[in-house]
């Protein structure tokens, strides 16, 4: 993902809606209030993905989330990270709407596995996911770490760290097939 666009902040969001419509809350798939946290991870992958024509609702998406809730994403090549804000983290993925053309491909994320467990009020979820832009063949997997806690009754997201997956470094086994531990 390309963050020198993100200068551009306030036009590319302007320009959001000339460049595809946005999902209503009647079509977005979102998690209900009562969401346990397995439902609530899956969700963030069904809000993110949109079909040709289209973009993600982004209020849905930052509704999953604590206001204040960190995204940490790998910059390319893998050697470091960008540290976001959600709003850091919506602004970064119009960006990449935008420059690679998404809303005329379509983007697609599928989770391929989830691992959660809880304590009290606090939670954790492994996700293996898949990423597809388009009709393309190639797919990228990566493993998120999401941090979540319950607040007022209702399960949030804390934080999100992504890692993919690369040459000399595939997804584990222990990743791929929780249920096999």
């Amino acid at each position: 993902m390309n963050t020198s666009l993100a200068t551009l902040g306030v036009a590319v969001l302007a320009l959001v809606p000339m460049i595809a419509e946005p999902r209503t809350m009647n079509d977005t798939p979102g998690p209900p209030a009562a969401a346990g946290v397995g439902e609530l991870v899956r969700s963030v992958y069904e809000l993110v993905s949109f079909p040709v024509g289209t973009v993600p609702d982004w209020d849905a998406l930052r509704a999953t989330m604590l206001e204040d809730a960190l995204i940490v994403q790998p910059l390319p090549g893998g050697k470091n990270v960008h540290t976001l804000t959600v709003d850091g983290f919506v602004q970064l993925f119009i960006d990449d709407i935008e420059e690679h053309k998404l809303s005329e491909k379509g983007f697609h994320e599928t989770v391929i596995s989830v691992e959660t467990s809880t304590f009290g009020n606090i939670a954790h979820a492994y996700v293996v996911f898949e990423v597809a832009v388009g009709g393309s063949d190639r797919r990228n997997r990566g493993l998120d770490s999401f941090q979540l806690v319950r607040k007022d009754g209702i399960w949030k997201i804390a934080s999100i760290a992504t890692q993919f997956e690369r040459a000399g470094r595939p997804l584990t086994k222990r990743f791929l097939e929780p249920a096999a531990r």
